[in-house]
């Protein structure tokens, strides 16, 4: 896939225009509103400064990402005893599951948040292992405070911590707020970073808050999604049979397949809460599927059988995944992605000429940014309505104005048919374009 290439995805696309627009000094969420998480673009933005806009870039920092994760589980998994033997199995799943897609390739938040989810496995296993530690229990949620500050539903594994103590350890009010300290810690710190900007405002608004609005970026149907966890997951109900009809795991490994089984479940609703719907989100379960998965390996009797499903798993993983984006095999793709591509060629006429100019797209159409770079805070349009759908208040055409001064777009492309009542309420910036078709084109 390096060599052959990968399409641009409309995410990565996005990715990189954030840290294009940072490194020119202009701050997240209150001169960007995006809800991209701050970890995960800081790291952006450090690959910006390296390598610039390179696509290929994000796709070597995942491989780097996948091996350290996986090399990450397998110790956890062996250092806690979680099965009743010591393996590399859970490492060699692990890479396998991470090519479920091909935008698993690129380095997205969640990947990049699932190595201090998986740390934070660790303390959990350990607490559920010793009992309860207060410096443990502080780990475990500053580890998620900080994978949730690179992915924010990765939230939800706070309330998956609780629920394993509850029932694994007991009680001790004490210790969770210990751990609720610990998860809060990270966001305090970018609260204090935030507030000395004065855009603590905006750092709601644009990060907290837009999670639980419903808003939804849809970029694969759930049916795609069921076809990707096909294989891995029949693999799963074969290998939890397994365990339940002839594994001889002590009480506590009986205990991590359990909590395991928590943390799919919990990864399925950090899914659910995610914004942009895309495969690469099935990450979060890829730690889950290959604990699970590896119960198999260790307990099926012949070496024949082993090796059968695991080249089959292997081979039709791959077919999958190279065969849907090259077109190898199928006569009628399982999976529709022709959504998540980046349009080589604008649909608004004439926009696909546009080129290397600061513009402002008043619409649902980012692909209109490829080659070009954003002007002033508006680049998301479903955060930017609560602006463009207020133009009768004098605030927020104040703060519409004092935006657009400190970042004039060359070209504006109205896909809403907003264009000529903001210009009517700001004439002063009426007179500073000239309108063709559905562009608003600066006077120069």
């Amino acid at each position: 896939m390096l060599i052959n290439g990968v399409p641009l995805i409309l995410p990565e696309l996005s990715w990189m225009l954030v840290a294009e627009r940072m490194n020119e000094g202009f701050v997240l969420y209150k001169d960007i509103w995006v809800t991209l998480e701050p970890f995960s673009a800081g790291t952006y933005l450090l690959l910006y400064k390296l390598a610039g806009n390179s696509q290929l870039s994000y796709q070597i920092c995942s491989l780097l990402f996948v091996f350290i994760q996986a090399i990450l589980l397998n110790m956890v998994l062996n250092i806690n005893n979680a099965y009743p033997e010591k393996t590399l199995i859970p490492a060699l799943l692990y890479i396998i599951f991470s090519s479920i897609f091909f935008d698993f390739m690129t380095l997205s938040p969640p990947l990049m948040g699932a190595t201090f989810v998986i740390i934070a496995l660790h303390y959990v296993f350990l607490q559920t292992r010793a009992g309860g530690n207060d410096e443990n229990m502080f780990y475990t949620g500053l580890f998620i405070g900080i994978a949730s500050l690179f992915y924010l539903p990765y939230f939800v594994f706070m309330i998956f911590s609780i629920f394993s103590f509850v029932l694994y350890v007991g009680p001790g009010l004490r210790k969770y707020l210990i751990m609720i300290l610990g998860f809060l810690l990270p966001f305090l710190i970018i609260g204090v970073y935030y507030f000395c900007l004065d855009g603590l405002g905006s750092l709601y608004h644009n990060f907290i808050i837009s999670l639980f609005l419903g808003l939804k970026n849809k970029l694969i149907s759930n049916s795609a999604m069921l076809v990707l966890l096909m294989i891995p997951g029949l693999l799963f109900a074969v290998a939890v049979f397994y365990v339940s009809a002839r594994a001889k795991y002590t009480n506590y490994q009986f205990n991590c397949f359990r909590i395991m089984g928590l943390w799919l479940g919990f990864g399925i609703i950090s899914v659910l809460l995610s914004i942009t719907i895309s495969p690469y989100l099935l990450m979060m379960l890829v730690p889950g599927l290959a604990y699970f998965c590896t119960n198999f390996f260790l307990l099926a009797k012949h070496s024949i059988i082993e090796e059968s499903v695991f080249w089959a798993t292997t081979l039709l993983m791959l077919l999958v995944s190279y065969g849907v984006l090259y077109g190898i095999g199928f006569k009628k793709s399982p999976i529709a992605f022709e959504s998540m591509k980046v349009k080589e060629a604008a649909s608004v006429a004439p926009a696909e000429q546009i080129n290397d100019s600061k513009i402002l797209v008043l619409g649902d159409n980012p692909s209109l940014y490829r080659n070009n770079k954003i002007a002033t805070p508006y680049y998301n349009w479903t955060l930017s309505r609560r602006h463009f759908s207020d133009l009768d208040n004098y605030k927020t055409l104040s703060n519409i104005y004092s935006n657009f001064l400190k970042d004039m777009p060359d070209v504006i492309i109205d896909e809403h048919g907003v264009g000529d009542y903001l210009f009517y309420r700001i004439p002063i910036l009426g007179k500073e374009y000239q309108k063709a078709g559905n562009l608003y084109i600066r006077r120069h």
